[in-house]
């Protein structure tokens, strides 16, 4: 009975780690989108595109590009704000 406890129990461990490499590779994955639709935004600046010559002069550096993987729920969260301000102007 111990035997087939302790089975199930790292069979449950082994099913965990399994959904959070998933949930990490996600997280990353989405943070690597962001960062392309950065510097997309930042392609289409360079070629003269009016609706992106606000953004700053200076591109993304691969430090940038870090901490937008990193935190990029934080910066969603930030446009959601901003639109809903502009919105309600």
């Amino acid at each position: 009975m111990c035997i087939a406890i302790r089975k199930n129990i790292l069979e449950n461990l082994s099913i965990i780690k399994k959904m959070m490499i998933k949930m990490i590779f996600i997280y990353i994955s989405i943070g690597v989108l962001f960062c392309l639709m950065i510097d997309y935004a930042y392609i289409e600046k360079d070629r003269g595109n009016i609706h992106f010559q606000h953004m700053p002069e200076s591109g993304v550096s691969n430090t940038d590009r870090m901490i937008t993987v990193a935190i990029w729920p934080l910066g969603l969260l930030m446009a959601i704000r901003q639109i809903i301000k502009d919105f309600k102007k």
